[in-house]
């Protein structure tokens, strides 16, 4: 009588070169998905072009939503509390950051977490406040900072101030 079992050194030897094609294969895709960005939400950047955001509302589009930063409390100055609203349209968002920086002068880490508005879905509102700049007026850059489900989406809206 004839027996197909193989003997225990070639079952060990099976076994090791079997575990060790399995992390090969583990190991290739984990590389494929790294080198494909697959393994991160993906990243949106926008820029509302030709908007002056001190002066009024400023609108970025994505695909498919939109982003629109508005100072609701008056004229954007150094060193004055200006209230900030943010309305995202199209998707959903959470954990909105301003971060306010000069644009031709670094200025410090100026960043505002906003909060969402009591019963407006995509609405969010913070105060942040301008440094001062020993040239009078400024180019500034407000960057709207969010998560969303499809990954995180920055925007970029410039202004100027005194």
């Amino acid at each position: 009588m004839t027996s197909n079992t193989l003997p225990s050194g070639k079952k060990s030897l099976l076994s090791l070169l079997s575990t060790l094609l399995l992390i090969a294969a583990l190991a290739v895709l984990w590389l494929f998905a790294e080198r494909f960005n697959l393994l991160e939400p993906a990243e949106t950047e926008l820029r509302a072009a030709n908007c002056d955001v001190a002066q009024s509302a400023c609108t970025a589009q994505g695909d498919g939503f939109s982003i629109t930063l508005e100072p609701v409390s008056g004229k954007v100055s150094s060193l004055q509390p200006t209230d900030w609203q943010v309305k995202v349209e199209g998707i959903e968002s959470s954990n909105v950051l301003l971060d306010l920086q000069g644009v031709d002068m670094f200025m410090g880490p100026n960043q505002t977490l906003f909060s969402p508005a009591d019963n407006q879905s995509g609405l969010f509102r913070g105060q942040a406040i301008l440094g001062a700049c020993t040239t009078g007026e400024m180019q500034w850059e407000a960057t709207v900072l969010m998560d969303t489900p499809q990954g995180k989406v920055t925007t970029r809206f410039g202004f100027k101030a005194k």
